[in-house]
This record gives structure tokens, C-alpha cells and sequence, in this order.
């Protein structure tokens, strides 16, 4: 178990770093496609918990053994280069590779490989900001990749892949909260149920403004077999008192097999100012319910 007791200063972290030649190696993102091999620390049982600022954990394989391999619960904190598993189906919440706790900003997640957890990362709820999830791959898990989004934040290059088949909803990106600012491009993401999901509906009066998905690479290789039988490559779904405002769909790449690429559904004036445009689809699409909800929708 880690559990810093003091904090660093701005640009003076406090860093927790397994010994050069004993630290993971291998590049996990969309472009790395490898697992991290030959990490040489090992932290088990209770894994790392951040209650302080400025704090950079590096290198260490941690095995959450059933319970959070990482819970971060302060500000100006950096979680790079980690092997992070060990939860089962059975755990449910509570068992997540990394958990972010309520009011968290400035958080740095990179290149990270984690796998057979409950959830991959969950931020907690709408306070949290400034968080960037990097170059990660999440695969196996038993729910969702990442649950939940932050205002002011960028989820790029991750490679969110092939969840096991459970009996969860098992979303890549289950992007809850209110936020704005929000940033995904350049993921590949595949074998989920819902690739990029805004579960709008799951929180009434959620508000979501200036959004940009761009650059991602989505398809269905390995369904999970979720009940319902949904798996949009990326949904929105606002219920009429949600807000959902400048969206930007484009530069993307679907391959979904059989299901829309794109789904927009709702009601009343939940949606303004959504722009699809410029991406390649193959055996998938758009499916709007109201193209009204559409402010263009061109040249794919």
C-alpha cells in the first residue's frame, strides 16, 4: 500500500518512482498496441490512495487484488506508466484500476495498462477538471472503460478495447456528468457495447456544452452481447430538461457492423448546434431521429 503523506509544490512533485531498469515497460495506446511487461515493483492489497497535491506515481505494477488499484482524492496529481488489474465480476464499483474522487483537478493519466478491473477510471461527478486520460490501453474490464467526464479535459490516444462479457452495460466511454470543454480524438476504441455513450439521460438537467469528437477509429469486432442489443459507435441521449450545445462529430472512422455509427435521440429543444461531418463510415451511419436536432450534416 502508498499513501503519501505530505504534498509537493507546483513544479516540485512528490514523486513515487520504481528504480530505472525496474519500472513497466512498453507503449499502450492507440498506436503502441503492447502490454506492459517486466515491472519489477509490485504494490498489492489496498494499492495506491492520493489524499495530497502535487504527487506523481510511476513505474509500479499494482495489483488491487478485488478493491481500487488508485484512488485520487487531491489536486495536481500525475499517474503514468502503471500496470493496474486485478478486480473480478463479483466486485462490482469499488473495484476500479483507478477511482477519482469528488472535487479532483489538474489529473494526468498516461500510458497506463489496465485490464480485469470493474471499471477502468471513474471520475466521481461533475466538480472535477482539467483532466487528461492519455495514451492508455484499458481492455477486460467487467463495465465500462472510463465512467464519467470533466470540464476543460481531453481523452486522446487511449486504445479502449474488448471488454468480457458480463452482465454490465459495458460502454467504452460512458462519458456521465455536466461538463464543458470536453475533448475526444484520436482513440481506437472497440469490442464494448456503446463505444462513446453521453448517458444525458441517466442524470435529468445535465448540461453539456462545446463538445469535439474527432480522429477516433470505432468499430465492433468482438460484441459484448449486452441484453438490449444497442452498440452505436457514439450516442447522445438527452431527455427535454438536459441541455446538449456545440457538438462537433468529424474526422472519425466507423466500422459498426450492423448498428448506426451515430445516434442523436431526445426530445423537446435538448439538442443546438450538433455538426456531424467528414467521417468515414462503413456499414453504419447516422441515425438522427430528427434530423431538426442537426445543424449540418455533410460530406461523408
Amino acid at each position: 500500500t502508498l499513501r503519501p503523506a505530505v504534498s509537493g509544490t507546483a513544479g516540485n512533485l512528490i514523486t513515487f518512482k520504481a528504480f530505472p531498469g525496474d519500472e513497466c515497460r512498453g507503449d499502450v495506446g492507440a498506436k503502441g498496441q503492447q502490454a506492459k511487461t517486466d515491472c519489477r515493483v509490485i504494490i498489492s492489497g489496498a494499492g495506491v490512495n492520493i489524499n495530497r497535491n502535487y504527487i506523481r506515481v510511476e513505474g509500479f505494477e499494482i495489483r488491487n487484488n478485488g478493491l481500487v488499484g488508485v484512488n485520487v482524492g487531491a489536486n495536481n496529481i500525475e499517474i503514468v506508466n502503471n500496470y493496474i488489474h486485478g478486480g473480478t465480476s463479483s466486485n462490482g464499483d469499488g473495484a476500479e484500476g483507478i477511482f477519482v474522487i469528488t472535487g479532483t483537478t489538474d489529473l494526468l493519466i498516461e500510458n497506463n495498462y489496465l485490464h480485469d478491473v470493474w471499471r477502468g477510471v471513474k471520475l466521481d461527478d461533475s466538480t472535477q477538471r482539467r483532466v487528461i486520460i492519455r495514451n492508455n490501453q484499458i481492455t477486460k474490464t467487467y463495465c465500462d472503460g472510463v465512467r464519467g467526464a470533466a470540464s476543460d479535459s481531453v481523452f486522446e490516444g487511449n486504445w479502449i478495447h474488448n471488454a468480457h462479457p458480463t452482465g454490465c452495460h459495458r460502454d467504452a466511454l460512458a462519458l456521465a456528468n455536466s461538463y464543458s470543454n470536453l475533448t475526444i480524438r484520436n482513440n481506437r476504441i472497440h469490442g464494448y457495447t456503446q463505444l462513446i455513450y453521453f448517458p444525458v439521460k441517466d442524470d435529468p438537467g445535465n448540461v453539456l456544452t462545446d463538445i469535439k469528437i474527432y480522429g477516433n477509429v470505432l468499430f465492433t469486432d468482438e460484441y459484448p452481447g449486452d441484453p438490449s442489443g444497442e452498440a452505436p459507435g457514439i450516442q447522445l441521449r438527452a431527455p427535454s430538461d438536459a441541455t446538449v450545445q456545440r457538438v462537433e462529430i468529424h474526422s472519425n472512422t466507423c466500422g459498426c457492423v450492423g448498428y448506426p455509427c451515430v445516434r442523436i435521440s431526445g426530445s423537446g429543444g435538448s439538442f443546438s448546434d450538433v455538426k456531424i461531418r467528414n467521417n468515414i463510415f462503413y456499414q453504419s451511419g447516422i441515425d438522427a431521429g430528427g434530423l431538426k436536432y442537426i445543424a449540418s450534416c455533410d460530406r461523408h
